[in-house]
């Protein structure tokens, strides 16, 4: 079987069209909502999960609601056929919060096939910093023989954010293999990952961080592994000022494109301070539709924030269908904390100033006023 990257491996954002696409045709997205279907507590996470593509919204939420109740029980099935996954998956994650480590963990620990495996470690993603019992678990995938997982693994921690002994050491070496690897490649995922993920682990003005990652900024090296380097000195106190500046201007440059773009704008997104917001509000509002798309699945790939209202409220009026539909499903991700677009949110689904939903979204757009008026 072939597998996804999904959220991973996104150059300018087109894998993410694809799968917003892919969404939006299911049923649930916009055909005419029947009988409500009863939807009992004694189901189990398989028949709750096949309901998650229910047409009826109201059956979306109850069936949601019940896999994030039944907790670790869930888990499984929730991890599994991660290929096909909606946003559900993540929305259900990220609800079960700090609950949800510990069966990850377990899973983690008895499953040997990647393909279990690095879904496991997306999931810890969601989690973020609540996941820090799991950190020695994620850091021993890093020498798993499978690159996707040890990729995912690197992803994990740099949500995470651990300050745990040997994590930065682990890092460290992926980072040299990486670059021992990389004579002749286009593009190392694994060099990218850690060194991202560097940033986040790694103490301020960590010497042996610092020196390992500035080859990545010397004239001739690969433009893909700039803004990963900058971000991660940024991270570490390393002139602080002179790395945004950099990540800034390589953000407006018109030339950058590609790889080099989505780790640049990745890094301003990781950042997260009123300057890097400033500039990726402005590519969202003076770009063309790739890089507003660009913009909107950076926010989603690093889980959507309360931060992002704006840009993501803005999208809402999006004339690209697939834009709109990534600003619907972050803002029913954040659910309660998207509160203040709820209006925007009315609106768009009232037609409101000439502006609707694009047909694909109606359903999720229905989804999110109705999880947001709820929470």
């Amino acid at each position: 079987m072939v597998r996804r990257i999904d959220f991973l491996t996104v150059i300018s954002g087109f894998p993410m069209v694809i799968l917003f696409v892919g969404i939006a045709l299911s049923p649930a997205c916009h055909r005419e909502r029947p009988a409500t279907v009863f939807v009992s507590t004694d189901r189990n996470p398989a028949q709750l999960v096949s309901l998650l593509s229910s047409p009826d919204v109201d059956v979306r939420i109850r069936s949601t609601d019940m896999l994030v109740a039944q907790g670790s029980r869930a888990i499984p099935e929730i991890t599994s056929d991660w290929v096909n996954r909606s946003y559900h998956r993540e929305l259900i994650i990220r609800q079960m919060g700090r609950a949800a480590v510990a069966p990850l963990v377990e899973r983690l620990q008895s499953e040997s096939d990647p393909d279990m495996l690095w879904p496991c470690l997306e999931a810890l993603c969601y989690i973020g910093p609540e996941a820090s019992d799991a950190v020695s678990t994620v850091t021993a995938e890093l020498a798993n023989p499978d690159p996707m997982v040890r990729i995912c693994a690197c992803r994990a921690l740099m949500s995470i954010s651990p300050d745990q002994g040997g994590v930065k050491t682990a890092l460290l070496n992926v980072l040299n293999d990486a670059k021992d690897d990389s004579e002749g490649k286009k593009y190392n995922d694994l060099l990218v990952e850690s060194t991202f993920a560097l940033g986040n682990v790694a103490q301020p003005g960590d010497a042996e961080v610092i020196n390992a990652l500035l080859p990545l900024l010397e004239p001739g090296s690969d433009r893909y592994y700039v803004p990963c380097a900058a971000y991660s000195l940024f991270k570490l106190g390393w002139h602080s000022d002179q790395m945004l500046d950099l990540l800034t201007k390589r953000a407006l440059d018109p030339s950058c494109k590609g790889f080099e773009q989505s780790n640049t704008l990745r890094a301003l997104a990781w950042i997260g301070n009123r300057e890097s917001y400033e500039t990726l509000e402005r590519i969202y509002r003076e770009g063309a539709m790739p890089e507003r798309c660009g913009v909107l699945v950076t926010l989603a790939e690093r889980s959507a924030r309360p931060e992002d209202l704006p840009i993501l409220t803005a999208a809402l009026c999006d004339p690209e269908c697939s834009n709109q539909g990534s600003a619907i499903m972050s803002l029913l991700i954040l659910g309660s904390e998207a509160k203040p677009a709820l209006d925007a949110l009315k609106d768009l689904q009232a037609g409101k100033g000439g502006q609707g939903v694009c047909v694909f979204y109606k359903g999720i757009l229905e989804e999110a006023i109705m999880r947001i008026e709820r929470e």
